[in-house]
């Protein structure tokens, strides 16, 4: 019937060991084209239709459906569980639209593991980390379980150490590796994450993971540039909360993901950016021991849980960390001129770079440092003006002005 075009069925099969129904096993035996992968097609190899697998080239196999569609065929697409859920099905309705499909869901393997593991489906968090699909892995920091779609048979392991360097925290949560569900060779691997971890296993595998202290995914709070006196520090050593207030909008935080706070001295700019943004992961690298203390506690009186401080040298600490998309320069001294090379090297292209300075040396060093990199910034000058008392009347003072550089990164 050339000329007629039919809708696309894609059937989910069952990953729970259930039998397919007799209705989408007369689909399946009548279609003219059958696609799936090779598995799937494997269990259907009696059905008369022909066959194409699905592979790395899915544009391929796409256009072979539009022409099968288009010559006026049966066409039948195999997908395992729910074909909408990180499958096929969603690249089939993006092409030929949502009136061309018909997607009939089966049980998938997350709805699978959460059930032999006894483990509710409301409250989790599904990521795709197949191929080349690369969820961020900072958001279980936010659900008390994740499950992860991995790809080979170290793909738990090698998601678990990223996990556990990017999260710290996740080195005392439990989980599990479900390996071939549904199926008789299936196997569920349970333990604390660091167990689960230097191991190879069956494919096709998921990796379940439990959190046991979610963090809120709202921020706690939308206030910025709080009082001095609401932080922790040394005095005079601190951003104060007009320049503060300032540096956060510089820094642009609602797409970042990671931030060095460099010199973070009482920590109050990186609070402030964790708090404002609950997925940014802020890392405070301090060298002075009570700024470090400092910084620990106020970091536990406003619960900025993505902070993570570092103490010691920031040329030491700085190389072992994840790649930044934002930086926060607030100190550095004689440091700077050393520093300022490698940490524009470490900021991811688009990144953005905030310092401010006081001292004319630091000035000089970071005008230097554009000069020789041929680079450009935005730079400001801060000048705020407080009212004091003197002798029962008030005048104003200024404060030391601040002058800011923000960079952002071409390439």
């Amino acid at each position: 019937m050339a000329g007629m075009t039919r809708k696309i069925r894609v059937i989910g099969l069952p990953v729970d060991g259930v039998s397919l129904p007799e209705q989408h096993a007369r689909l399946i035996a009548a279609a003219d084209l059958l696609v799936g992968g090779t598995r799937h097609l494997k269990r259907f190899g009696d059905a008369p239709g022909r066959k194409l697998p699905v592979g790395r080239d899915i544009e391929a196999v796409l256009n072979a459906i539009a022409a099968a569609r288009e010559a006026g065929e049966r066409v039948v697409v195999l997908a395992t569980g729910d074909p909408l859920w990180f499958g096929i099905g969603s690249s089939l309705v993006r092409r030929f639209g949502r009136e061309a499909v018909e997607v009939i869901p089966a049980v998938a393997s997350p709805q699978v593991a959460l059930a032999r593991l006894g483990l509710p489906m409301d409250g989790a968090v599904v990521l795709s980390r197949h191929k080349k699909t690369d969820a961020p892995l900072d958001l279980l920091r936010y659900f008390p379980v994740g499950v992860i779609l991995t790809a080979g048979g170290d793909g738990p392991d090698r998601i678990l150490r990223e996990l556990m360097d990017d999260l710290p925290a996740g080195a005392a949560w439990e989980g599990a590796v479900c390996q071939r569900l549904g199926t008789t060779e299936e196997a569920i691997d349970t333990g604390p994450l660091t167990r689960l971890t230097g191991k190879t296993y069956k494919t096709p595998n998921l990796l379940v993971v439990r959190n046991p202290a979610p963090l809120r995914l709202a921020a706690p709070s939308a206030d910025f540039g709080r009082p001095d006196d609401a932080f922790a520090h040394r005095k005079g050593l601190i951003t104060h909360p007009e320049v503060r207030a300032v540096v956060l909008s510089k820094l642009r935080l609602a797409a970042a993901r990671v931030l060095w706070d460099v010199g973070a001295g009482s920590g109050s700019v990186g609070i402030e950016a964790a708090l404002l943004n609950p997925a940014l992961t802020v890392h405070a690298v301090e060298r002075d021991p009570e700024r470090v203390r400092q910084i620990a506690e106020n970091r536990v009186k406003f619960g900025a849980e993505g902070l993570v401080v570092h103490a010691g040298d920031a040329a030491e600490i700085l190389p072992a960390l994840p790649r930044p998309d934002r930086v926060f320069i607030g100190g550095g001294g004689k440091d700077l001129p050393a520093i300022l090379p490698p940490l524009h090297a470490a900021l991811l292209p688009g990144g953005v770079a905030v310092a401010a300075t006081i001292t004319l040396e630091s000035f000089e060093t970071l005008s230097r440092f554009l000069r020789d990199t041929a680079l450009t910034a935005e730079v400001v000058q801060i000048q705020v003006t407080r009212m004091t008392p003197l002798a029962g009347y008030h005048k104003m003072t200024p404060d030391n002005p601040i002058t800011l550089f923000t960079i952002t990164k071409k390439t």
